[in-house]
């Protein structure tokens, strides 16, 4: 039992055993290691004749014996899961520390650590970014209104989801849908993603799964959640969402497992072509639309099934890494506020000028001219906007017309945009 324990440092949480690779440096859930060992070292003395052992079909209580000696030299107590809480990020050759001023250190892999994740991309602080620079401008070309480069929010998410990944660290409350047509590049962005924090550590739900519960005990240890190519369906609450977006803590009830106390620390990102429908009560929900940024990708490029494999070398991740590292280094020196931001406003206006309804609304009401613009008469307007409210809606009886429209979700300023 002392030789294992000094090999694996056992842990005990919740009657289940958990043992230290020294290999990869993580911690994993013992499923017969340890009774394994015991009969290797039992064989062993065996055949050098060390001491006289009960005969082999005796063993098993002897193996029995050590596992529980093993399994009770360290037992954790307590509601919350032990692992992953170390103040830093497991990269594939290091673990990384920020100081309080962002300043960056490397810290070599130990047992005391605890973690039970690591990413595959090595951490290189003189990679080169330019390469990562130009596609991710070939993604989202273009500035903000303050002049910061949009692709910056595609280095955000990631350092986002860095940041949440920390101890102490209070959730931003900030979820992502990524919006465009095909092949405006949401697909590869997405599988960039997966490459850099590995497939392991990110979930692949959909944003309507959530009120699974088995599906929410799947969260935790991930840095991110990508959920691509959300269906075309209606969203009708958003509990569960806000609650995965904003409580650092939940308790999860894992399918043929204990319920416990996890930290969901990932950060929920979809992509699809149109938004998803929502249902009235969410479209006058400000608390959900400020959870949301909405980024559109717009441009559309040629299908190259060898692009990614030819791209997303080892060269080029270590190159988006130190990109993501810079990022997390500004978010700190921001007293920890994200650098980009989009008001609610912006969110809804983006997410509604891109419903699938509102091209539905356009193609039914909307005039094009001989050169192919869009028109609707003003006078016509509101009384167009009421009369296609009342059919989508099913407008009780006695509800003001007042009340339908802050419902719908097809504004007239949004309507405005559009067209």
């Amino acid at each position: 039992a002392d030789q294992i324990c000094s090999r694996f440092f056992p842990v005990t949480f919740k009657g289940q055993l958990y043992l230290f690779n020294p290999n990869t440096h993580l911690y994993y859930e013992d499923t017969g290691t340890v009774k394994q060992w015991v009969r290797t070292i039992l064989t062993k003395a065996e055949n050098r004749d060390e001491f006289t052992l009960p005969p082999a079909q005796k063993w098993d209580s002897t193996v029995r014996d050590v596992h529980a000696l093993v399994s009770y030299s360290r037992v954790l107590e307590g509601k919350v899961y032990p692992f992953n809480c170390y103040s830093g990020y497991p990269a594939e050759n290091c673990v990384i520390s920020f100081a309080d001023d962002g300043t960056v250190s490397a810290e070599p892999y130990t047992h005391l650590m605890k973690f039970t994740r690591k990413t595959p991309v090595v951490y290189n602080p003189s990679a080169d970014t330019r390469p990562v620079v130009s596609v991710l401008q070939s993604w989202m070309p273009g500035h903000d209104d303050s002049g910061n480069p949009l692709y910056e929010w595609l280095l955000q998410i990631p350092a986002q989801a860095i940041i949440q990944s920390l101890p102490g660290i209070t959730p931003f409350k900030k979820a992502y849908l990524m919006l465009g047509k095909p092949n405006a590049g949401k697909s590869s962005y997405y599988n960039l993603l997966q490459l850099f924090f590995g497939e392991k550590n990110c979930g692949t739900f959909m944003l309507h799964e959530f009120s699974d519960n088995f599906i929410v005990a799947e969260l935790p240890g991930k840095f991110l959640n990508n959920g691509d190519d959300l269906p075309f369906i209606r969203i009708e609450a958003s509990n569960k969402f806000k609650a995965l977006t904003g409580k650092r803590y939940m308790t999860v009830n894992p399918k043929f497992g204990k319920p416990y106390e996890a930290q969901i620390t990932a950060v929920q990102t979809f992509s699809a072509n149109y938004p998803p429908e929502l249902a009235s009560t969410l479209i006058s929900d400000d608390g959900w639309w400020d959870r949301w940024v909405v980024l559109v990708f717009a441009g559309v490029f040629e299908k190259d099934p060898t692009w990614e494999k030819r791209t997303f070398t080892r060269v080029f991740l270590e190159g988006f890494f130190l990109l993501v590292i810079r990022e997390v280094q500004k978010i700190i020196r921001n007293n920890c506020h994200l650098c980009m931001v989009q008001d609610t406003e912006q969110v809804r206006d983006t997410w509604v000028c891109n419903l699938k309804l509102l091209h539905e609304f356009i193609d039914r009401y909307v005039e094009k001219t001989d050169d192919n613009e869009h028109y609707i008469a003003k006078e016509d307007f509101l009384a167009t906007l009421q009369e296609w409210g009342q059919d989508y809606m099913e407008v009780p009886v006695g509800m003001q017309r007042s009340e339908m429209m802050k419902q719908l979700p097809l504004s007239p300023r949004s309507l405005t945009s559009a067209l």
